[in-house]
């Protein structure tokens, strides 16, 4: 398991990374944001993935990280991962994911015409 230093920030920013993370919470229609959550949740067949989603308010044990005018909000389980020393994140909410963006092999597995 990884050790880190006290008062290191667990999750640094590249220069874009910033830059993108301040105009996507920018365009945001909920005013209510604070800043953006980094976490693992459990899923397909490696088990784990890593999410970057908006948010509202800080829960209980999330480290907050704020770097160059940008707030991240680190569950545990994002630090926390055996094996895993570094993760690059890009970010990829725009352009919005439509069907138009799938192969047609996977418009004909999904049944989607």
């Amino acid at each position: 398991m990884l050790q880190f230093e006290p008062g290191k920030a667990p999750i640094t920013l590249t220069a874009a990374a910033v830059e993108r993370a301040k105009y996507l919470i920018e365009k945001s229609e909920d005013k209510k944001i604070l800043g953006l959550r980094v976490g693992v949740k459990s899923t397909g067949c490696s088990g784990l993935s890593y999410f970057v989603e908006y948010a509202t308010e800080q829960k209980k044990f999330e480290d907050k990280v704020e770097e160059s005018g940008v707030t991240l909000f680190i569950d545990p389980t994002a630090v926390r991962v055996d094996g895993v020393g570094e993760v690059e994140v890009v970010l990829t909410w725009e352009p919005p994911w439509t069907q138009d963006r799938m192969t047609e092999d996977a418009k004909l597995i999904l049944n989607i015409y």
